[in-house]
């Protein structure tokens, strides 16, 4: 009878195992994926590719400006242009680098993942030099935390912006239902 019991333990072990790591093998699956929908993104942000941006957003996406106190939320059309892409020659979409993502898909609702990452856009020569005198030629109510701020940026080199995304598996693909974005 102890050696019936000890194999079905050890069965039962094996079982659990093999099982845990198969949904380990899926968790870093998901995540891979999840981080290439981020990627496409802010890729197809900057390059205004319409198609492209589509793919990754589901269809009721909401957009959170992110501030100190309050934040502002949008509720995108994603079939409508005007809300989808940002406004015609904006600058601040182009050379953005993602770094530090973080994702977590839930162990109990695997259809679910949230993302968190750092946007850096990095500053050229010009901005630097700008930056710089700015700085420099500062009035008197520019206080030491603003001083420090803009010394902060001029070190960098960049603005570094943290931002989260929740996603959704819908249709055998992972869609970004909701995004947090600076102001």
């Amino acid at each position: 009878m102890k050696t019936l019991f000890k194999t079905m333990l050890a069965l039962l072990a094996t079982i659990l195992l093999a099982g845990l790591h198969v949904s380990y093998a899926r968790s870093e699956d998901a995540a891979r994926e999840v981080e290439s929908v981020i990627r496409q993104y802010y890729k197809a942000m900057s390059a205004r590719d319409l198609e492209s941006l589509r793919e990754v957003l589901d269809s009721r996406f909401i957009a959170v400006e992110a501030g100190s106190e309050d934040a502002k939320v949008h509720v995108v059309d994603t079939s409508k242009i005007s809300d989808l892409l940002p406004p015609e020659g904006h600058p601040d979409w182009q050379n953005l680098q993602i770094s530090q993502v973080k994702v977590e898909v839930s162990g109990t609702h695997p259809s679910v993942a949230t993302a968190s990452f750092i946007v850096t856009q990095p500053f050229d020569a010009k901005k630097i030099a700008a930056l710089e005198n700015a700085l420099k030629s500062a009035p008197p109510e520019f206080d030491d935390l603003h001083r420090k701020a803009a010394a902060k940026l001029i070190a960098d080199r960049a603005i570094n912006n943290a931002e989260l995304a929740m996603l959704a598996r819908r249709d055998g693909k992972w869609k970004i239902v909701t995004i947090s974005v600076p102001y």
